[in-house]
């Protein structure tokens, strides 16, 4: 989920990520950045304490550490909140969380009609515009595949 944070001037940042669908057996991982959520497992806290680590139902392990390489290194003065996720397909995601947004690695091999804001597995840079993508895809999520299911209104900094 893409919003604006108080340090960004009204541009959106990454908030959270959430997983889910058939691949995860229904269930739904929600990770959010430090100040604005936690780390949920089906609407359930997780991994509340640091370290920690969690897995359910022959998903996981999903562990929260400070061990990883970060993907900008303009965060890398600061303490490392790192959710590590090993998902199946062999998909691994790795989420750093900061006061006010996350940074996010995936890792995987591409899937069938896959495409999104990370791109589609061309190698084709050219396409992966909003307005290629939006052209493709276009910019809604349908309701009936929606993993938030809040609404968060943007609240500048005071």
């Amino acid at each position: 989920r893409f919003k604006p944070t108080p340090f960004t001037d009204g541009k959106a940042a990454t908030d959270a990520i959430a997983i889910g669908g058939p691949f995860m057996k229904g269930h739904k991982l929600k990770v959010s950045a430090l100040e604005t959520g936690g780390i949920a497992w089906d609407g359930q806290p997780i991994l509340t304490d640091f370290p920690s680590s969690f897995s359910d139902d022959g998903i996981g392990p999903i562990t929260y550490d400070a061990n990883g390489r970060i993907v900008d290194n303009a965060m890398a003065n600061l303490p490392r909140h790192i959710v590590h996720v090993d998902l199946p397909l062999g998909v691994k995601v790795s989420i750093m969380r900061w006061s006010h947004h996350i940074n996010l690695r995936i890792t995987m091999s591409a899937q069938p009609g896959q495409d999104g804001c990370c791109g589609n597995f061309n190698n084709n840079i050219a396409d992966e515009g909003v307005v290629q993508i939006q052209a493709r895809i276009g910019m809604n999520v349908p309701e009936n595949a929606a993993l938030f299911n809040e609404y968060v209104p943007y609240q500048p900094a005071a």
